[in-house]
């Protein structure tokens, strides 16, 4: 992940150097390297210290992504509502669970309302609250009810060969 990270952190220097500070253009580069920096807090579990500050970092990238698609595109727009899915994951890692909780609770109602219920975006976020109820809040029968309704929703948009294997 670190050239990952080298190569995302170039591309946000530029889009920074070529952008106003609160240009929409930016939220992408921050959201991927918000993301990143997740992906290498989570192998580092042996440093605490380490792990904290890149997944603060990853929240501050995450918070301005979510702000400039908000101003940009309002409250109820899909953009809007992966942000707050990214936010969601990103306290599930940080332990911050009611957080979580209320994040991807947020996603799902904005994408159910945009795209109806049967929409594969609301079946993946519908998905990671089942991970965040089954793996951390030990609400097995809510993430069960849940898992089952992201599976219907995808054998219903690709038929009975679909797996349903993303978590």
């Amino acid at each position: 992940f670190e050239e990952a990270r080298s190569n995302a952190e170039s591309s946000l220097q530029i889009c920074q150097t070529l952008l106003p500070g609160n240009h929409l253009l930016l939220a992408s580069p921050k959201r991927v390297l918000a993301l990143i920096l997740e992906e290498i807090a989570i192998d580092n579990e042996q440093d605490p210290v380490c792990k904290g500050k890149l997944l603060k970092e990853a929240e501050s990238l995450h918070l301005f992504a979510l702000k400039m698609s908000q101003a940009s595109f309002g409250e109820r727009n899909v953009q809007t509502s992966k942000h707050y899915g990214n936010l969601g994951r990103l306290y599930q890692t940080m332990g911050r669970y009611s957080e979580a909780e209320s994040m991807h609770l947020k996603a799902i109602q904005i994408k159910e309302e945009l795209l109806g219920v049967d929409d594969y975006e609301v079946s993946l976020s519908v998905g990671h609250l089942a991970s965040l109820y089954n793996y951390d809040m030990e609400e097995f029968s809510k993430a069960e009810d849940l898992y089952l309704r992201s599976i219907r929703i995808g054998m219903k948009l690709f038929g009975p060969s679909y797996s349903g294997l993303e978590y």
